[in-house]
């Protein structure tokens, strides 16, 4: 987040990219395509791509995070019951293209996935950047969204933007964090709704 803040800081366009260091873009144009999206409504305060995994499945169409299962990437599929959940990670992905109904159309979302997402700048700046309590990884992406959302704002999954993050390359995976232990993280992200 710190390198995010430094980012900020020395921007002087309208719009801001969070880029994950492990994610590319595989989309032609997807610069002008995500501005061009902004300019529709000034209600748009974040767009944010399809992510793939590298190994084929579809990570994310965009977050949900206030319906009734809760935190979960789009359009992941619960492995635990709505109501008793305790992984965040425990759902299944499945296989690019399975899914036309989310991949196929551009959908209001309540988070952008931090590994490739465009914000105004002017919005970032009235949050305080991205929050450095997150660091080094997760939900500083959400908390930042829900920020956004909260100045009357939308976000935005464009889906024709295509994003391949390169997470099973990666030389030691991260552990997965329990929700029960996340309170902290609740009670930041809280504060932003």
């Amino acid at each position: 987040m710190e390198a995010l803040n430094i980012g900020l800081a020395a921007a002087t366009g309208s719009h801001v990219v969070q880029l994950d260091a492990d994610a590319s873009v595989e989309t032609p144009g997807w610069v002008e395509a995500m501005l061009a999206f902004f300019e529709r409504d000034e209600r748009v305060g974040v767009t944010t791509a399809k992510v793939v995994l590298d190994n084929g499945l579809l990570h994310a169409c965009g977050v949900d995070v206030l319906g009734p299962e809760g935190l979960r990437d789009r359009p992941a599929e619960l492995e635990e019951p709505v109501g008793r959940r305790s992984w965040h990670y425990r759902v299944r992905h499945r296989p690019e293209g399975l899914r036309p109904d989310v991949e196929g159309r551009i959908a209001e979302v309540d988070s952008g996935l931090g590994c490739c997402m465009m914000l105004r700048r002017e919005d970032v700046v009235a949050l305080g950047g991205w929050d450095t309590g997150y660091a080094p990884v997760w939900f500083d992406d959400v908390d930042l969204c829900l920020g956004v959302r909260k100045l009357g704002r939308k976000a935005f999954c464009l889906p024709d933007i295509r994003v391949t993050h390169h997470v099973t390359r990666r030389g030691e995976r991260v552990p997965m964090t329990p929700l029960r232990a996340g309170k902290a993280v609740g009670r930041r992200i809280a504060r932003r709704l």
